[in-house]
This record gives C-alpha cells, sequence and structure tokens, in this order.
C-alpha cells in the first residue's frame, strides 16, 4: 500500500501579473493516472459578478473565479483573460482561499462592455480535469452606449479662414469648429477634455440637446499655419460615459491665399469733422491736409494704425477711415519743396492676417511753398526786386522825407495773409540804424495793407547822408516756422525759409 503526501503548492503573492511562467503538472497527478486511481468528481466553480452583463460598483473593483476545491493555482492563472473592445486589460491576480481575483491596474471605464475568459485545462490537487471555455460579459460603473464623434467640420486637413463671421459675438474671432456626437454629452467635461494648439480661449455653444457643440476662437487665427486640435477621452456623455478613445485632427488657415497691397494713396483735407479726398497724387499735398493709404482688402485695425511712417521723420497720427483705408495726419506741416519718402510697413496685416508682399515706399514733394518776399518799393524810389537772403549784398537807395525824416516803403509777399497774422506781423519786421553809429533810433509811424499780401509801412526819425558820409540803415524780416507767417492758425500759414535783411542808403 503506497502512501501518497500532495506536494505543497507555492501560493502567489498579491499583486502578481496576469502573465505567469508555466509549471510541469505535479508528480502527484501523474502518480494516480499510473496506478489507475483517477477521481471522476466534476469540478464546480462560480464567478463574480455572477450575471452576466452585470454592472461593477466602483472603478477597481475586483472580479474572481471560486472553485469548489484547490486548484493548481498556476495553470488556473494561463487560463483566465479579461478583455475589452480596445484589447487585453492589465492586472494583478492574487488567491484567497479557492478563489482568484483579478484587479485591474487602470480603472474601469463606465460604459465599457468587458469579458472574463477562462480557457484552457486545469487540474484540482487532488488530481481532478478540469476543461474550462468560459466567455462572461460585465460592464464598468455603468451599463449603456458609448459616445461616439460623428463628425468634424472642419473636416481633418482641410482649410479655413482666420476670422469667421458670427455678428453676434462682439470683437475679431476666429472661425467656427462644429464637433456633432452620437449622444448628448456632458458640456463641462467636453470642454475641458478639448484643446486646439496656440488657442487660448474659446467661445462655446451647444445645440442639438447637447449633441453639437460649436467652439470659437476669440480671437483671429494665425495665417497659413497648421492647428491640431485634440478631444480627450475624459469627455464623457450625458450617462457619465466616456468616448471609446480620443479624437484628433488637424486644420490649416489658408484658405485666403491673396495678399493685401497698396491700391491707391490720395490727399485730404478737413470738411467739419470728416476727411475729404482732394487729390490722388501726393505731390498735391498743402499745409493742414493728411495722406491717405487705400488697401486692397480690409485691413486689421490695430495694425493698420501702425502701418505708416514718412522719411525724414515726420511725426503724426494714424486714423482709420474705414476697413481699407488708413489717414496719416502730421504734427505739423512738412517742409516746403522737400522730398518725402511715404512708407508702408511689410508687417501690415489684412483682417484675414496676411501681410504685404514686401514694404511700400511713394516718394513725393507736398506742393507747399515757402513765403517770399517778392519786391520792396520806396516812395520815390524803383522798386527793388531782389533776390532777398539773410544779407542782401547791394544797398538799396531810398528818398527820405524832411522834415520828420519820413520812409514810405512797400512790401510785396508772395502770398495773402488773414487779418490775424497781419495784426501780429508788425513784431516780426525791424528797421534800425546800420551806419555810422550816432544814427538816432527809428519809429514807425503807420502801418496799411493796401491788399492781403503788400504791406505799407511808414517809418520817421530817418537822417540822409551828407558831407559825403552815407548813412545806412537795415530792415530784418523774421524767418523760419517761428517768424512771418500767413496764417497764425498752427499749422496752417506759409512762412518764410530764412530771415531776410535789406540794407537801405538814406538819401535827402
Amino acid at each position: 500500500m503506497w502512501n501518497f503526501y500532495p506536494r505543497k503548492h507555492p501560493r502567489l503573492d498579491l499583486g502578481r501579473r496576469l502573465a505567469i511562467p508555466g509549471l510541469p503538472l505535479m508528480v502527484l497527478i501523474t502518480s494516480l493516472a499510473a496506478c489507475g486511481f483517477m477521481d471522476l468528481r466534476p469540478i464546480d466553480y462560480s464567478l463574480s459578478p455572477a450575471e452576466a452583463d452585470a454592472v461593477l460598483p466602483e472603478d477597481h473593483t475586483a472580479v474572481s473565479v471560486t472553485f469548489t476545491t484547490a486548484m493548481v493555482e498556476q495553470e488556473v492563472e494561463r487560463t483566465l483573460t479579461v478583455t475589452s473592445p480596445e484589447g487585453t486589460v492589465e492586472g494583478d491576480l492574487h488567491w484567497e482561499g479557492k478563489s482568484l481575483f483579478f484587479v485591474p491596474l487602470a480603472p474601469w471605464e463606465a460604459g465599457v462592455r468587458y469579458n472574463l475568459a477562462l480557457k484552457g485545462l486545469a487540474h484540482s490537487l487532488d488530481g481532478r480535469e478540469l476543461r474550462l471555455s468560459v466567455n462572461h460579459p460585465f460592464y464598468g460603473l455603468r451599463k449603456g452606449e458609448r459616445p461616439v464623434l460623428l463628425s468634424v467640420d472642419p473636416a481633418p486637413g482641410s482649410s479655413v479662414s482666420v476670422q469667421g463671421n458670427e455678428p453676434e459675438l462682439p470683437g475679431p474671432h476666429g472661425p467656427v469648429l462644429w464637433f456633432r456626437f452620437s449622444r448628448s454629452m456632458d458640456r463641462q467635461s467636453v470642454q475641458d477634455a478639448l484643446t486646439i494648439e496656440g488657442v487660448d480661449q474659446l467661445v462655446w455653444t451647444w445645440g442639438e440637446e447637447d449633441r453639437l457643440l460649436e467652439a470659437i476662437p476669440k480671437k483671429p487665427l494665425n495665417p497659413w499655419t497648421v492647428y491640431r486640435w485634440t478631444l480627450k477621452k475624459s469627455a464623457i456623455s450625458a450617462e457619465g460615459i466616456p468616448l471609446g478613445r480620443e479624437e484628433s485632427g488637424t486644420f490649416r488657415t489658408d484658405l485666403d491665399p491673396e495678399r493685401p497691397r497698396v491700391e491707391r494713396t490720395f490727399c485730404l483735407g478737413r470738411s467739419g469733422s470728416d476727411w475729404v479726398e482732394l487729390s490722388q497724387d501726393l505731390n498735391d499735398l498743402d499745409l493742414g491736409q493728411a495722406l491717405g493709404v487705400r488697401f486692397t482688402k480690409p485691413m486689421n485695425r490695430e495694425s493698420l494704425l501702425q502701418a505708416l511712417r514718412l522719411e525724414p521723420s515726420l511725426t503724426g497720427y494714424a486714423v482709420q477711415l474705414d476697413e481699407w483705408t488708413v489717414v496719416y495726419v502730421p504734427d505739423r506741416p512738412p517742409e516746403p519743396e522737400t522730398p518725402y519718402m511715404l512708407v508702408v510697413a511689410q508687417d501690415t496685416r489684412d483682417a484675414a492676417g496676411l501681410s504685404l508682399e514686401g514694404e511700400y515706399r511713394e516718394l513725393f514733394t507736398p506742393s507747399i511753398p515757402y513765403l517770399k518776399l517778392l519786391s520792396v518799393e520806396a516812395d520815390g524810389a524803383s522798386p527793388y526786386p531782389g533776390p532777398f537772403s539773410s544779407a542782401t549784398p547791394v544797398p538799396y537807395p531810398v528818398q527820405i522825407s524832411p522834415p520828420d525824416g519820413l520812409l514810405s516803403i512797400n512790401l510785396n509777399f508772395s502770398l495773402p495773409f488773414t487779418a490775424e497774422a497781419q495784426n501780429s506781423l508788425l513784431a516780426q519786421i525791424q528797421l534800425s540804424p546800420y551806419f555810422p553809429g550816432s544814427l538816432a533810433p527809428t519809429a514807425l509811424r503807420s502801418a496799411a495793407w493796401p491788399s492781403d499780401s503788400t504791406l505799407r509801412l511808414v517809418w520817421e526819425g530817418l537822417e540822409g547822408g551828407s558831407g559825403g558820409i552815407p548813412h545806412y540803415y537795415r530792415i530784418t524780416l523774421a524767418g523760419g516756422r517761428s517768424g512771418i507767417t500767413t496764417n497764425k492758425q498752427e499749422g496752417a500759414g506759409y512762412w518764410l525759409k530764412e530771415s531776410i535783411t535789406l540794407y537801405l542808403e538814406a538819401q535827402p
């Protein structure tokens, strides 16, 4: 009579992985078969969850198989797999008595139909054989249909404009992106799960019982750029069931390939509070006028207001006249008879974000003339036609009338003066003794304007030369922007290029 002692089988530690190397059949089973002693009693087992398509209550609830007798643990472990529609589920195996438990590494996902499978041959420790062929489906957390992202617009890889057309939204904004789902969705989870690279803020609009999402970037997108969007699996349906997979796609902002261009330039003047076009030639630019630039496309306002400059530098400010047009208003009049270059920066962008092909440059000379002294005409003398400069070299002979030493003289200018400018002009004209130093000071007796461009002055106290000694006096007219001007209103008057000094030879 042989005594058989069952071999002590090593137990699995808690946390052992599903994939375990196989072991040979136990010596006990081989010996029993050889001696002809076979136990044919069936081996019963039960599963947890017990019912097919049951729902697990928690995200790491274990599934298990429990036998009515002790089993060869490694053989049973080799038969067990847990799968989902995406493939094999990884988890930890451990035994508690006659029960084998499977705990998933990652949480069960709501709405996913899993399958507990037992496939293969296993033996009990007392030598009985059990051929397993089990498929036992169950659900994680919730039972129901998984939501699916049915369609996306723009379609992956397609082209869009950088700016949308949603008048109900204030300010500029990007194109509308549509996401259509098979189920009503939980709004916040979808909005948290959706990202668009390079886009910070989105405006959300839901429709069709929360099956359609419109996502609108608050700012226009960059042109000629590829954008990638990602919708993570954390987006869930209204029933709490997540998407089956992460979704992603791309779109391009190159729907509008035409770059903006400068269509034309022109001069403008004020008419009340409005700007009115006066000329299509910048060479006609005059005092108090502004430069206009019109583009071939609607332009980005911020870019437009930074687009223009003049060389040599002439500071000013820009005003957007409409979507296509910007006006540059100089802070002061351009220098007369001076060429200027209008420059439109290359990075000036249209409403779609496209910039100019290159820097725009246009040379022009404003039609602003200098004020000129055309002639000086003293009573009793021939007119003196100039030229006049800061030191006119040839003295102008004039007659002095006794007994008060009067000199009456007309100054003829090239441009008319306003009444206010006429009144202030006298402070800019001086008559003073020059030679000899013993000459007494003179005084202005009267001033009149025979016309708005001719000034008549009468001085007293002049002395004519005698005894072979000539007497000279000097008339000075202040020039430059701060000197004589035809209009006292700032930026509206013409001025002498430079101060003028005219020497007079006083004759009795």
